[in-house]
């Protein structure tokens, strides 16, 4: 239980420092950058913007990012969630079996739309897209294998909690 408690607060503790702020500050920078396009800048270098790419596919590409990270953060909540049933001891809970298997299901969202994205924007900007040079897709595999670990941890979860079920009917 020490070692629950211990990951139950720094994921606690992540989601007080990171998680909340990023939640109230990226809605007014998805409002704001649509209003001032030079806030751009803070996320995108000069050259970039300097660039043929318009300003509004930059938003819009924009918009997909905060989207995705918002996704990420609802997974991240969910998971913070499933913690307080295993603290709780019931983790064969039905809430636990779909909130990971949610969680799968979003974070295989979240990794498709981000290699989608990452290739848009180096195929946009760079009009090139190298495989071999590209390889900031492998983070997005690894969230990718994360998504399908949490849906097959999520049937495990389901199959313990009906072998548990039978085993408590038996005499």
């Amino acid at each position: 239980m020490k070692k629950l408690s211990l990951l139950k607060a720094i994921i606690d503790y992540i989601w007080i420092i990171t998680c909340i702020p990023l939640s109230i500050i990226l809605p007014f920078f998805c409002i704001y950058m649509f209003i001032d396009s030079s806030v751009l800048s803070f996320v995108f270098s000069n050259n970039i913007i300097g660039t043929k790419t318009s300003i509004l596919s930059l938003q819009y590409f924009s918009i997909g990012v905060i989207l995705t990270i918002f996704t990420a953060l609802y997974c991240f909540y969910l998971f913070r969630k499933t913690l307080v049933y295993f603290k709780n001891a019931m983790p064969f809970h039905t809430s636990v079996i779909y909130n990971f298997n949610i969680i799968g299901q979003l974070l295989i969202a979240v990794s498709l739309v981000s290699i989608m994205l990452l290739i848009l924007f180096v195929v946009v900007l760079h009009q090139e897209f190298n495989f071999v040079t590209n390889l900031g897709i492998i983070p997005y595999l690894v969230l990718l294998s994360l998504g399908l670990f949490f849906m097959i941890l999520s049937q495990v979860f389901k199959m313990a909690k009906h072998t548990k079920q039978e085993n408590d009917l038996t005499i």
